[in-house]
């Protein structure tokens, strides 16, 4: 709802100024409410098991004006970048698929990697 929605925005502010932590990217697995919601019917998680389709999609809708829009977004996220990952096909037993994704994620970083100091400073290129 909109009070938790606010004080979620403000806890992540806060820690943004608190401690200097700003990401330097999301990486977005980007599925469908109704992929979503036949993966979790085959699991049969008991967790998970009341979740609702229409639940998922507000959630996927939520999620598309965050990451893809920009779109009711505090400034300081604006502008970092977002690897958007197609997961509507199934992976996890898809070795193909697996690499592909493995591939897109690395590129990400190195890319990250090349225009951040910070992570330059981590060694974190060397993924």
């Amino acid at each position: 709802n909109t009070l938790e929605r606010k004080l979620y925005q403000e806890w992540v502010a806060w820690l943004v100024d608190t401690y200097t932590v700003k990401p330097d990217g999301f990486i977005y697995l980007r599925t469908t409410p109704q992929v979503c919601f036949e993966r979790m019917k085959q699991r049969n998680r008991s967790e998970e098991s009341n979740v609702p389709l229409d639940y998922l999609e507000k959630l996927h809708e939520k999620h598309e004006r965050w990451l893809i829009k920009k779109e009711d977004i505090t400034d300081y996220l604006k502008n970092i970048p977002v690897l958007e990952l197609d997961c509507d096909t199934e992976f996890e037993r898809n070795p193909t698929q697996q690499a592909i994704l493995f591939k897109q994620v690395n590129s990400f970083i190195a890319t990250l990697c090349s225009e951040s100091p910070t992570l330059q400073e981590k060694n974190i290129s060397s993924l």
